[in-house]
């Protein structure tokens, strides 16, 4: 059974100190700070740590809560600001999956050399997405897997919208390259 939350009540009765309140929000956005942490760590354990401190903050300055407008930037930005205070090292990305590629269509059950060519092509995708200076694949990330606006970008990783822009343009002209170059050889 799937429900819905009315975030603005709940994190009023968490700023009233009511730990009930607070584990429901932990329960509700747990899946999506984990999915958070994972952009910006690979190790499992690393993850939860970042997660843990995340909720020991937002417990202990809980009487602002209520005074949050978007609950969701908050929490990408409390995670990426914990990774880096906690690593001042380079931050090290897991590599990302690109399930929704739009290959899928073009794959067929009649001819296996084109369902074969189109998961060489999928994996050629998600090398060149990993191989994208950090920055510019976190954008692409947040943008295409995340749906978020560049507006939310740029306020989230505090840069400007032009940056977001001009990190997306980056992105797609190197996929569009290898993936023009892929099917000319082929």
């Amino acid at each position: 059974m799937k429900y819905t939350i009315n975030m603005n009540s709940l994190l009023e009765r968490i700023s009233q100190d009511d730990p009930q309140a607070f584990k429901v929000f932990y329960e509700y956005t747990y899946p999506q700070l984990y999915r958070i942490t994972s952009y910006f760590l690979s190790d499992s354990e690393a993850r939860k740590d970042i997660i843990s401190e995340v909720y020991m903050s937002l417990w202990r300055n809980r009487q602002t809560l209520k005074d949050i407008r978007n609950i969701n930037n908050y929490l990408f930005i409390s995670v990426r600001n914990n990774v880096m205070r906690t690593n001042n090292e380079k931050i090290s990305y897991q590599h990302i999956q690109i399930e929704e590629s739009g290959l899928e269509e073009c794959s067929t059950w009649q001819d296996p050399e084109k369902e074969l060519l189109n998961n060489e092509l999928r994996e050629i995708i998600e090398l060149t997405v990993n191989n994208l200076p950090d920055r510019c694949r976190l954008i692409f990330i947040m943008v295409r897997e995340e749906g978020k606006k560049y507006k939310d970008v740029a306020e989230i990783l505090s840069i400007s919208e032009k940056t977001v822009q001009a990190q997306m343009v980056i992105a797609v002209k190197k996929i569009g390259a290898v993936v023009n170059n892929y099917r000319s050889s082929v």
